[in-house]
Parts: structure tokens; C-alpha cells; sequence
């Protein structure tokens, strides 16, 4: 009878020796998969921390384009704290070269970086790892500053020129004899009378709000009831201040220079002119708000407007501003060609602004417009130079 062959034994010792080996090679690699999960998901928060960073510093940069270095990084670092990092970015103003094409003086890099104790990683000698996050965010020069939900129609000669901002409509409409030249001119909808247009691009995404949701200004005199008191009259050159109005007249045929102290003008009633008349309301650091039961139909053809919007939060860079929930059509004025300047935004968010004739004038170096719809048969220029509207953030984007 044969003896039991030794090998099997051996064969025995070595399957033992392999199977030790594999789960060591096992437990190694789900050991270092914990350190790498872990590193993804903080390499997530990172980069999420750089996105924010370098979108508060380029909204700082369109703010004040003379806003310093160390600025700068203290925008970037208080949005890397609230992202639950402790550490100080790396900003870059301008990019690099490696961020082109946005390696200029509109963009801003963050670089977000900070060293992580491994786990397990030590096996192979990795006790610490640094992920490291960067974003570039900038404005762009075509920043959208004629906007409305629905239509646009410009008619007659009107020439519109957008001459650093772009145009964003549900549907536009131009006259045989008008024209529009911009950068960029998107259409969501249908477009008559566009063959001629320049830069057009059709099926464009749908408008949105440019300046985005306000908290409209509360009351500043409650129990004013503007239920029976009538609008205030003007029919000569006064100041007025700031303050609650049940609505303004301008007597016809008379000549109203109407000069704004600084403030916000809460209108619970209508504006309202005769047909003639000259009227000229001027007014700096001041916004013109149509509450929910306030209106504006001038219709006379010679109203001259110089303002300049607020200075300060939350309604910076802001003229007129129309209550989200008011519908009524706003009407500036009437078959004018008075030049309509204005530092600052038109915001009718629920509403039709007819602009008539009158003409936006070239001083106008800081405007936007936002309506429902807009009916313009007047020439007028565009340029949103100020840089700054409040809320404005969609013209701040993160370009990579």
C-alpha cells in the first residue's frame, strides 16, 4: 500500500500563505479606499469653497475695479471660512496663463488647498495628503443689459446701440427702418423684421431676471392712507424729499423742474402729466418706487429725466423700480425726442415699459432695463459702464 504523497501537504501550506497574502492585499486596498473616499469628498467641499471665493471676489472686482490685492483675499478667505476651511487661498488677479482665455484683468483665480492627515495611507508611507481646488469667475463683457420676459418691439427709426452689453428677450419685433447693434442679441422666441441684425442668435435660453429678487422698500408712512388723498401737484421748479407720495401730477402747460433730494420716493399712486408742457425731473442717489397701487403715465412729449440710481444696498443702481405684483403699463413719455438720461436700471419685472420716442441719451453710461414687455420707438444707447446693479449676478459667472 503507497504512502501519502508529502506535496499535499506542501500545496496545503502554500494555498495558507497566498490566501494570507491576498487578504492583507485586500484589507490594504480598502483601507487606502477609505483615505481616498475620504480625500474625494473633501476635494468636493474644496472645490465648492474656491467656487464661492472666486465669485465674491469677482463681484468685488466689477463692484471697484481699483479694489486691491489684499482685498481681495480677504473676500476669498471669508468665503473659504463659512465653507468650514481654515486656511488662506491663493487668489490671482489676473489668472495665470494657464487660465486662458480668461488671463485678464475681469477674472480672478482661487486656489484652495489644505494638507489631510491619511488614515491608513501610512502602510505605504502617505501619512498626510494636501487636495487642492481652484475656480476662475469673471464678468463678461456682454453682460445682458436690455431684458424683458416677453416682447420687445423697436419701431420707427429707432436706432438702439448696445455698446458693451447684450440683449435677451422672449420675442422681438423691429421696424423696416430700425435697428439694433450689440454684442449679442438673444432671442428666445419668434423674431420679425431680424434679418439685418448682427450678432443674433435664435432659440436662445429664455431671459432671466438680470438684477434677481428683491425685498421691495416697506412703507415709510402707513397711516398716509392714499385711498382719498390726492397726488401732489407740481406746476413750477421745487425741491422735494424723499417719502411716501400718494402719487404726482404735473399740471399741463405749466414748466415743472422737479429736483429729487437723495432717498427712495414710495409712490401709492399715479404719475400722471398733461400732453404739454415741459417737464424735467432730475434727481442723484435716488430710486423711484411704484408700490403695488402706484403707476406712471407721462404723457406729455417733453419730459426730461437726469438721474442717477442709489448708491448703497439693497437697491443699488436702481431708478425706477416697479413692484413685482403692480401690472400696470408704465409709460416715461409720448411721442418725445427729449434725451432720457439715466444712470441706473429701469426694473419693471411685472409690467410693459413704453419708453414712446424720446431718446436714451449717450450720457447714459450705467443702464439696464427689465420688463415684462418694451415698446421703444426712439433711438437710444446703451452702456452698463457702472458696473453694479444690485443683486446682479448673473453677468458674474465662474468660467471654469
Amino acid at each position: 500500500m503507497d504512502e501519502p504523497s508529502s506535496s499535499t501537504g506542501r500545496d496545503r501550506g502554500q494555498i495558507l500563505v497566498m490566501a494570507a497574502l491576498s487578504m492583507a492585499v485586500l484589507l490594504a486596498i480598502a483601507a487606502l479606499s477609505i483615505d481616498a473616499s475620504f480625500m474625494y469628498d473633501k476635494l468636493n467641499r474644496l472645490h465648492a469653497a474656491a467656487d464661492a471665493a472666486a465669485l465674491s471676489a469677482a463681484m468685488e472686482v466689477r463692484r471697484n475695479p481699483s479694489v486691491t490685492h489684499e482685498q481681495l483675499v480677504t473676500f476669498a478667505t471669508d468665503q473659504v471660512l463659512a465653507h468650514g476651511f481654515n486656511v488662506v487661498p491663493i487668489v490671482n488677479h489676473p489668472p495665470g496663463p494657464d487660465s486662458a482665455p480668461y488671463d485678464n484683468a475681469k477674472f480672478v483665480e482661487v486656489i484652495v488647498s489644505e494638507p489631510t492627515s491619511t488614515f491608513f495611507g501610512t502602510i505605504l508611507g502617505w501619512t498626510s495628503m494636501t487636495p487642492t481646488a481652484s475656480a476662475v469667475a469673471g464678468f463678461s463683457a456682454t453682460a445682458n443689459c436690455l431684458v424683458t420676459d416677453q416682447g420687445t418691439a423697436i419701431r420707427n427709426n429707432a436706432l438702439l446701440t448696445l455698446t458693451n452689453c447684450g440683449v435677451s428677450v422672449g420675442e422681438l419685433g423691429v421696424g423696416d427702418t430700425a435697428s439694433i447693434v450689440a454684442p449679442h442679441v438673444g432671442v428666445h422666441g419668434a423674431c420679425v423684421g431680424c434679418d439685418g441684425i448682427a450678432n443674433l442668435h435664435l432659440n436662445a435660453s429664455p431671459p432671466s431676471d438680470p438684477i434677481g429678487p428683491l425685498t421691495a422698500p416697506s412703507d415709510p408712512n402707513p397711516t398716509l392712507d392714499c385711498t382719498s388723498a390726492p397726488p401732489t401737484t407740481f406746476n413750477m421748479a421745487q425741491s422735494i424729499a424723499a417719502g411716501k407720495y400718494c402719487g404726482w401730477t404735473f399740471q399741463d402747460g405749466s414748466t415743472v423742474n422737479l429736483t429729487l433730494d437723495p432717498g427712495i420716493y414710495y409712490i401709492a399712486g399715479p404719475i400722471t402729466s398733461g400732453a404739454g408742457g415741459q417737464i424735467t425731473i432730475a434727481g442723484t442717489d435716488v430710486m423711484i418706487y411704484l408700490a403695488p397701487t402706484g403707476s406712471i403715465n407721462i404723457s406729455s412729449a417733453n419730459v426730461t429725466y437726469d438721474l442717477t440710481g442709489r448708491t448703497a444696498a439693497p437697491y443699488e443702481g436702481i431708478v425706477f423700480y416697479q413692484d413685482s405684483l403692480n401690472t400696470n403699463k408704465a409709460t416715461l413719455g409720448q411721442n418725445g425726442s427729449v434725451p432720457v438720461t439715466i444712470n441706473g436700471a429701469l426694473y419693471f419685472p411685472g409690467a410693459e415699459l413704453d419708453l414712446g420716442s424720446n431718446s436714451l441719451g449717450t450720457s447714459s453710461d450705467c443702464l439696464l432695463i427689465y420688463a415684462t414687455t418694451l415698446v421703444m420707438n426712439g433711438s437710444g444707447t446703451f452702456n452698463n459702464g457702472c458696473g453694479s446693479f444690485s443683486g446682479l449676478a448673473s453677468s458674474v459667472t465662474l468660467a471654469r
